[in-house]
């Protein structure tokens, strides 16, 4: 079985990060975390868009799916100068 989540083009990102783009010294870091937020995704399955008529008796992927609004993001970069 294949699957595949389609979410928005559109998704703009909320976080909080530390670090310097530029190091003082020869290296540094950055890191930040946040959300990115991608409005209601669909969901597929073997190319066909899985909605309530589809899914199991109880709806449990739909259901999770539709509360999912949301993805966390964590990234820390190690930077370097070059001169």
């Amino acid at each position: 079985m294949k699957g595949n989540v389609h979410v928005s083009g559109f998704r703009p990102y909320v976080g909080i990060g530390f670090g310097r783009a530029v190091p003082k010294h020869r290296m540094g870091f950055q890191f930040d975390f946040g959300l990115q937020f991608w409005n209601k995704p669909k969901v597929y399955c073997q190319g066909h868009e899985l909605k309530k008529e589809y899914d199991d008796e109880d709806g449990d992927i739909m259901n999770i799916a539709k509360h999912v609004f949301a993805y966390p993001v964590i990234n820390f970069r190690i930077v370097t100068r070059i001169l």
